[in-house]
């Protein structure tokens, strides 16, 4: 009996499932067909006939259903971005003809942008990295990419928690006034929401407010800032030549919550760390330690998320000290002068910072570099090779390419619009025929700086240019951007017995007696007025200098006083 009963179950099946295979046949069976019509619904700010012109499909044209030109159509209207839905579908048929319709649904478009719940974080602050401009295409990714760009902005302030929940609105109604019409908008999802946008509105003036925004969205960027979070411990794994103590006093910014540290931050910040990280990395070069890897840094929350312990693993390698130094390639200076300069001798620790300092570049400008660059050898380079000899020596090999010495051609000055050449260039270290060098550009540099005529972070920055001429003369562009270098002081003072006292002054560093109206002469003019008890006192001031009288480096200047007093 339970087998008969199986063998009926199983002709059923079979049968059921030729009928299923038969009709699925006929359903996506391929046919070639007419294009008679095409049609768009669903657009809303795309002009359909756009739509139709984007797709490839023409009127009379010949197509195969379904095929490869209703994919490769609906793939060009994709490339438009401005659709998140597409279908093609058969409208109507007629013998060996097809009505299409092409059926979009339309990414809506921004009206506005706010946010609700921040406290930390102005508005402002947010919708600088998360706003939209008004009209723009709303997409998914891109409200959770400027999400991202916001998380970030709460960590950078140590609110590792901060959650941003985002919210569309939809148009409801609109409410006119004598002055303005007053749009309001409903949550998606929550219908007790809603908020509203006011815009200027004038009766005799026609408008279409209403019919450009009732099919945008207002977007709200929800925040729940939660609390900070404050680092308890910071604990290392793998350090062997270093107390967790010595490894935190390398950390500048992250530090642990102690009752007694009420002058520093304990709040983490990502940032932060990755610096410190750096700084901890740095520490372990000073000290030879020349493999040094952070493998991992692992963050483990408590207190709901409002405490943290950060434990970092390290491997620390071999500490490492020089055995020989082995220079090659140099002709103009001997050995024991670049070793001179190098500053390392025979055991001492691969103090890696120092090392490139003093081979580089230095504060004191006593670096192999500068004994060669300060002497006209402006492509002077060399590179550096390090072999391991041992378990914890190196030999170090320096290669130097000292070039062609290079003497100052044409010197130029650029993007003085008010201080004359001559008073830059009175400054400057660098003169026509002379060998070049590193230290002069750097001194006129410092001494540009000290007139505080010019934008001093830019002096420092690109403040001068190098420009070959041949391959034994270089010209030099000095770039300097002016800034206001004057001064104006003024002072009152009003008693009940005496009256009003006070001073007014005026300061031109770079004045022109020349050309006074024009200035930029590198002179200097003050005058100020002083009064004060009424009319009892009064004082005139007028006082100039001169800092290079005749062009030269001498100092001539005069001050003038009227004085009156009434007792």
């Amino acid at each position: 009996m339970q087998k008969n009963f199986r063998n009926r179950i199983l002709k059923y099946s079979l049968l059921f499932f030729l009928i299923f295979t038969s009709i699925s046949l006929a359903q996506f069976q391929k046919a070639n067909y007419k294009i008679l019509g095409i049609s768009v619904e669903g657009s809303e700010s795309a002009d359909p006939q756009t739509i139709i012109a984007n797709s490839g499909l023409r009127i009379g044209d010949e197509i195969e259903i379904p095929g490869d030109q209703t994919v490769n159509a609906i793939s060009r209207l994709w490339s438009l971005n401005i659709f998140e839905d597409i279908r093609i579908e058969i409208e109507k048929k007629i013998e060996d003809g097809v009505f299409l319709i092409i059926k979009v649904k339309e990414f809506p478009r921004v009206e506005k942008v706010m946010t609700s719940g921040n406290d930390e974080l102005d508005e402002d602050d947010i919708l600088e990295v998360g706003d939209f401009i008004r009209g723009q295409i709303l997409r998914t990714q891109e409200v959770y990419n400027r999400i991202s760009k916001i998380k970030k902005l709460y960590e950078e302030k140590g609110y590792l928690n901060a959650k941003i929940t985002p919210h569309f609105f939809s148009f409801v109604r609109a409410d006119t006034t004598q002055k303005e019409i007053i749009a309001t908008w409903r949550n998606e999802k929550d219908f007790s929401w809603e908020v509203t946008t006011k815009y200027d509105f004038n009766r005799n003036i026609p408008t279409r407010i209403i019919e450009r925004v009732v099919n945008r969205k207002v977007l709200i960027y929800e925040v729940d800032e939660g609390d900070k979070v404050v680092v308890r411990k910071i604990s290392f794994v793998g350090n062997k030549s270093f107390d967790d103590g010595d490894l935190k006093g390398a950390f500048d910014n992250t530090s642990e919550a102690r009752w007694w540290k009420f002058w520093t931050s304990s709040t983490l910040k990502r940032d932060e760390l990755e610096k410190d990280k750096v700084l901890l990395k740095e520490f372990y070069h000073k000290n030879g330690f020349r493999d040094f890897e952070i493998l991992s840094d692992t963050l483990i929350y408590t207190n709901n998320n409002k405490d943290v312990e950060i434990k970092i693993t390290v491997y620390e390698g071999p500490q490492y000290i020089i055995r020989n130094i082995y220079w090659s390639g140099n002709t103009v200076y001997p050995d024991t002068v670049l070793a001179e300069r190098l500053n390392f001798r025979k055991g001492d620790i691969y103090n890696l910072e120092k090392f490139t300092q003093n081979l580089r570049f230095n504060e004191n400008q006593t670096d192999v570099t500068a004994i060669y660059q300060d002497n006209g050898y402006l492509g002077f380079n060399l590179q550096t090779r390090e072999q391991k000899v041992a378990e914890d020596s190196l030999d170090i090999y320096i290669n130097i390419q000292e070039g062609n010495r290079f003497r100052v051609g044409q010197v130029h000055v650029q993007g003085n619009t008010k201080t004359k050449d001559k008073v830059i260039r009175r400054e400057l270290y660098t003169v026509p025929g002379d060998y070049f060098s590193r230290n002069g550009i750097f001194r006129s540099i410092q001494q540009l700086a000290n007139l505080q005529y010019f934008n001093v972070e830019k002096l420092y920055t690109e403040g001068v240019d190098y420009r070959p001429a041949n391959d034994s003369t270089v010209n030099l562009v000095y770039q300097v951007e002016e800034k206001s270098s004057d001064y104006l002081n003024a002072s009152v003072g009003y008693s009940g017995s005496f009256g009003f006292s006070g001073a007014i002054g005026i300061t031109l560093t770079n004045f022109s007696i020349a050309e006074p109206f024009q200035l930029g002469g590198g002179q200097i003019l003050n005058f100020s007025w002083q009064f004060g008890v009424g009319n009892f006192y009064r004082t005139f001031s007028l006082g100039f200098t001169e800092p290079w009288f005749m062009d030269t480096p001498t100092l001539v200047g005069f001050d003038l006083f009227d004085t009156r007093q009434r007792y």
